[in-house]
């Protein structure tokens, strides 16, 4: 693999660029960091998710400096790659970050972010934020990145919205539950466990297999837990027995970090 193979991939919009710049690991990173000031703005995209393939502090350096990016898709698409490598030690940038942006989708996913890294700085910093936000998804935004730092007004919130969510706008609830990753979470999802409403439909071997929001909160419950069963764990529908074994896992004490 060669720099001049990785730089061709990417501009020609090769999904094999992301396998490549994988492969190559630290040995991409000056040919990312040139293809990242290309005009197209698909080049930088691509150069993106090659970089999140990367890792590293090179990688989280693009995706802070990518979030501001005049491409939206480009911009999301450095959330995502912040997600996947949290940057620690830079709350303050993407907190400047989340004062520029113009993307409300990015505005939404940077406190998330934040809540990955966050400590009591970070949340005295979100929470004087928080009163000045007008969207309304953005203010969600907010209030479950400081959920996940620890604030504990934005955690009864979140409990109260996730208790509350039935049928498809259950889903951002419940993958918000899942980004929690947390314990505290669990009494709230167990709730869920008797919402019989269908949240999306998912094809299972070519058959439409509605999946249900206590499915997902199985789902959830048994990921934060780490619950020992004998089924296979993952976004699907569930047996009854299944969901009563996800009540017993909500109903044990959470296991000692």
């Amino acid at each position: 693999m060669t720099p001049e193979t990785l730089t061709a991939q990417v501009q020609s919009g090769a999904s094999d660029a992301i396998a490549t710049a994988s492969k190559m690991g630290a040995s991409a990173v000056p040919t990312l960091k040139k293809l990242l000031e290309d005009p197209d703005p698909d080049v930088r995209l691509m150069t993106i998710r090659c970089f999140d393939a990367v890792g590293g502090d090179d990688a989280i350096e693009a995706g802070v400096r990518s979030l501001l990016d005049e491409d939206s898709q480009v911009a999301s698409r450095a959330a995502v790659l912040l997600h996947n490598h949290p940057p620690r030690g830079q709350g303050a940038k993407l907190f400047a970050a989340f004062n520029h942006s113009t993307e409300v989708a990015v505005r939404v996913e940077i406190p998330k972010i934040a809540g990955r890294i966050g400590d009591e700085n970070d949340i005295r910093l979100w929470t004087t934020a928080l009163p000045l936000v007008k969207e309304p998804e953005v203010r969600d935004g907010v209030q479950i990145g400081l959920a996940k730092m620890g604030h504990e007004p934005s955690r009864d919130w979140f409990k109260l919205q996730l208790a509350a969510a039935d049928g498809p706008p259950a889903l951002p609830w419940l993958e918000a539950a899942e980004y929690m990753a947390d314990p505290w979470v669990v009494p709230t999802l167990a709730k869920l466990l008797d919402k019989r409403s269908e949240v999306y439909t998912a094809a299972a071997d070519f058959e439409p297999v509605q999946v249900r929001v206590c499915d997902i909160a199985a789902y959830v419950i048994f990921t934060i837990t780490k619950h020992k069963v004998e089924f296979r764990v993952s976004k699907r529908r569930y047996l009854e027995t299944e969901i009563d074994e996800a009540r017993k896992a909500a109903a044990q004490p959470p296991a000692a970090p």
